[in-house]
């Protein structure tokens, strides 16, 4: 007993600092961080001050930063308890919320360094939900950044993740925003499966906002393939969703995109009010990445419809507010639009300059849409200043782009500019061949209205069937009965679709056999009534030649009458006054009566003819006139003399007049000009 109690004594002050040193490193792990009830209530503040005044939330999202960078170089992430992550979650939260206030701030690199940051915290705590999100929110600065290719690769990463957790609002913006990527670098399939992808995901939760989204997403990429039409009716079936729930900022962008594909159309006046009204939205908003594209719209809609003050005013509010923004991502469009702007102008060079300048940073970005456009426009201009070697060069890429793209405007308005390249240069049998080329893309797009139906119809069918299948998987039960459905309708629509065309043909071919017959009748048509424009008008002149024949017999009659009084005046049984009266009243009236006789039936033979002499000699007087007007009929001096009742040395003088005052030369015969009349 007494050793027993020996050893205890000598234990004691072991077991003691054994004790002591088991509690510490139990709680050494919690005293390397702060109080958490402190941290969350900061967050907090942080939190309720956020939207309202962003200042003073990033005072307190900072002193949560603050207190971390004190205690990070303590911490174990081999070794991570549960109170630590819990800290760490708050951490990553507010360095994020940090990053989204300067990211709506439009400073996108301040952005972009607290999103690393987060990233790195939970790589290192091995969050991976918050792995996730901090490469999603760095992948969407790099799209604002026009870094589609980056951003493409960013937003995977973050689906993978986001999968591994089954979060699927987190894979419905990732795979939706790399369907935005794809669309942007011009992979158009791969855009359409992000976004049928990201439709499936908003349909089996059902969530009617990111249905809507989505149908904004594939109208533009409709449109961009030359389908507006189903892309119009993805965009009003999702404006009025907006209307109904009143999302302006969702409204805002349908808005935008209603107008876009109505600019496309040409309709400019209905496009103008959807981009005005998307326009006033967003400047009550002001954020500037928003801004910019709507100004971007209205500068490139006042070009297309040649209103120059409006278009320069949008074209600098375009410039000034993407300079604003640090990433700067409208250099390229700006200077595409200032190029196009130029090209309004006829200021070749300088427009040849911003396209230039325009590719250069596009090619780097890889935005074929925007590239294959620049190609085509920075030809044109390379046209219009003679530099026809270059301006066949990039009209040759702006083609290939646009058959890669499926850019069927784009396609023809390259290969005619291929022809004029050619014909330019002399070179007929290439010339020829572009010329071809560009009448048949004149027809595809003709063409593709009478289309429309059937792609609708299949494309329908591609969708239905892809949203059965997704039911196959869903339900294994009802496996052969779905599989009998798919069947029975692909029978139905392909059954619909070939009598559809069968009747799209029938109906093509009866138009066309319709305006050859409906041309024929114009033609016949024309041709008779032609024909009895000549009877009448040859009647008319043998008419007037009998009337003239007739004139000039009663003006001899009248002369003889005239010498026969003047015999009688002198027999002293006859009136002398009478005679002479009655004489003077023959000089006076016949003539006069002549010409009004002769004008009725000139006026209508050769209409027209005195008021062209007028208008091109108006210094001729009346008189003068009516001599034109005979020898406009090939009347001789005589012949005149006798129907105006002048002498034949008077109408002479008359002829040497008008002569001199038409300017005519002794060589020049005044009858053919006056016929030329």
């Amino acid at each position: 007993m007494d050793r027993y109690l020996k050893i205890s004594r000598y234990y004691r002050p072991l077991i003691i600092v054994i004790f002591l040193f088991v509690f510490l490193q139990a709680n050494a792990q919690t005293l390397s961080i702060p109080d958490t009830g402190e941290v969350n209530n900061l967050f907090r503040k942080g939190k309720d001050l956020h939207y309202s005044n962003p200042d003073s939330a990033i005072y307190y999202y900072h002193a949560v930063i603050s207190d971390f960078q004190e205690v990070n170089p303590n911490l174990n992430y081999d070794n991570i308890s549960g109170n630590e992550k819990a800290y760490l979650k708050t951490v990553i939260e507010a360095i994020s919320h940090t990053g989204n206030i300067y990211y709506y701030d439009d400073q996108y690199q301040r952005a972009e360094t607290y999103y690393e940051q987060s990233l790195q915290i939970a790589k290192n705590a091995e969050l991976t939900a918050y792995i996730a999100k901090a490469l999603f929110d760095i992948g969407y600065i790099r799209y604002v950044n026009n870094n589609y290719g980056e951003a493409k690769t960013l937003f995977q990463k973050s689906f993978k993740r986001y999968s591994g957790t089954g979060d699927q609002k987190g894979m419905y913006n990732t795979v939706n925003a790399c369907g935005l990527a794809e669309y942007h670098l011009g992979n158009y399939p791969q855009a359409d499966s992000c976004f049928r992808q990201a439709l499936s995901i908003a349909v089996l939760l059902n969530d009617s906002t990111w249905i809507s989204d989505i149908k904004i997403h594939l109208g533009i990429l409709y449109c961009e393939q030359e389908n507006p039409e189903e892309g119009m009716k993805l965009f009003k079936e999702a404006m009025d969703y907006y209307e109904k729930t009143g999302n302006t900022e969702a409204m805002s962008d349908a808005m935008l995109n209603i107008g876009v594909v109505l600019k496309i159309a040409g309709e400019n006046k209905k496009a103008l009010d959807y981009i005005s009204k998307s326009t006033k939205i967003e400047e009550l908003g002001q954020v500037k990445s928003q801004l910019v594209t709507r100004y971007y719209n209205l500068a490139d809609l006042y070009l297309k419809m040649n209103n120059k003050e409006k278009a320069y005013e949008y074209c600098r509010k375009t410039i000034v507010v993407a300079e604003e923004i640090a990433s700067k991502p409208f250099i390229a469009d700006c200077n595409f639009l200032m190029g196009k702007y130029f090209m309004l102008e006829k200021n070749y060079p300088e427009a040849a300059n911003r396209f230039a300048s325009a590719l250069k940073t596009s090619e780097k970005e890889n935005n074929k849409s925007l590239v294959t456009n620049i190609y085509l426009w920075y030809a044109k201009a390379l046209l219009q200043i003679d530099r026809t070697g270059q301006a066949e060069q990039f009209a040759r890429k702006a083609y290939e782009n646009s058959r890669e793209l499926n850019m069927l405007s784009i396609r023809r308005d390259a290969s005619l500019l291929m022809y004029q390249c050619y014909e330019k240069t002399g070179n007929i049998k290439k010339a020829l061949r572009w010329f071809i080329k560009y009448h048949n893309a004149s027809d595809s797009i003709n063409f593709f209205k009478q289309q429309k139906e059937i792609k609708r119809i299949e494309a329908r069918y591609n969708y239905e069937k892809k949203e059965k299948e997704n039911e196959l998987l869903r339900n294994e039960a009802s496996l052969q009965e779905i599989r009998l459905k798919n069947r029975t309708i692909t029978m139905i629509v392909m059954t619909m679709a070939v009598l559809l065309s069968v009747v799209v043909i029938i109906l093509l071919i009866n138009r066309m056999k319709y305006a050859k017959a409906l041309n024929r009748e114009q033609r016949l048509l024309s041709l008779h009534q032609l024909e009895d424009l000549n009877k009448e008008l040859e009647g008319k002149k043998r008419e007037l030649a009998s009337k003239m024949m007739f004139l000039n017999q009663k003006n001899e009659l009248i002369g003889r009458i005239i010498d026969q009084l003047k015999e009688m005046q002198n027999a002293p049984d006859i009136p002398s006054k009478e005679i002479t009266a009655l004489v003077n009243e023959l000089r006076t009236d016949s003539p006069q009566s002549n010409w009004k006789e002769f004008e009725t039936q000139f006026v209508q033979v050769h209409p027209g003819f005195y008021k062209r002499l007028y208008e091109k000699h108006p210094q001729l007087t009346s008189y003068e006139q009516r001599i034109a007007a005979f020898l406009r009929m090939n009347l001789n001096t005589k012949e005149i003399a006798a129907i105006s009742g002048r002498s034949p040395k008077s109408i002479e003088v008359t002829r040497s007049r008008i002569r001199k005052k038409l300017g005519l030369s002794r060589k020049d015969n005044l009858n053919s000009f006056l016929a030329s009349i």
